[in-house]
């Protein structure tokens, strides 16, 4: 169940970390990135002029990534307690992404103790196989990676990538997350 609108998200600990460390890791893996491949751009924010209708924001937490002026990737950090609404923020910046780019990955990385993830049946059942559905007080971020809409902790190009963790992620691990995605999704544009 979704908060109502306007209810703030998760800040302690692990909300500020994930902010902190999504921006940073993006960062660092531009920093290498760059110099191996010279057409890469990293952009903080799209301006109100590259969105469709020229109004609202588009600030992922870790960029919006292109290349050769085509946005391949973008990543987000969305942490949220057991009320909050970040999947309505999540949902506004993957739509204006997907309207200009259908095809871009985006990685979302998911903290706080909403990212759990529940296994249910069609009948609304826990399960604890996995067999069946994704569910979590975050669904709606974790419906928008099922199916031929996304994957959940794993890596596919031009899809949405849910990476969700309660207790959130190192700094080395998200590096290796976007490094490994934007990589791929630069692979992809040469084929």
């Amino acid at each position: 169940m979704t908060a109502p609108k306007g209810t703030p998200s998760f800040t302690g600990k692990v909300a500020k970390k994930l902010d902190k460390f999504t921006k940073q890791a993006s960062k660092n893996v531009f920093d290498r990135l760059s110099l191996r491949y010279p057409d890469l751009v990293y952009k903080k924010k799209l301006e109100p002029h590259e969105i469709p209708g020229g109004i609202g924001s588009c600030e992922p937490d870790g960029g919006v990534w292109l290349y050769h002026d085509n946005i391949i990737s973008s990543m987000e950090g969305k942490s949220q307690d057991l009320k909050g609404n970040a999947g309505q923020r999540w949902y506004n910046n993957n739509d204006i992404l997907r309207t200009l780019a259908p095809n871009v990955t985006y990685i979302t990385f998911g903290a706080g103790p909403s990212a759990e993830l529940v296994y249910i049946n069609d009948k609304g059942n826990q399960k604890k196989d996995g067999s069946y559905y994704h569910v979590g007080l975050m669904w709606d971020i974790h419906f928008a990676h099922c199916g031929d809409r996304g994957v959940i902790n794993e890596m596919k190009v031009g899809v949405n990538n849910y990476y969700p963790q309660t207790e959130g992620f190192t700094l080395e691990e998200m590096e290796s997350i976007i490094e490994k995605s934007v990589i791929a999704s630069i692979e992809a544009t040469e084929v």
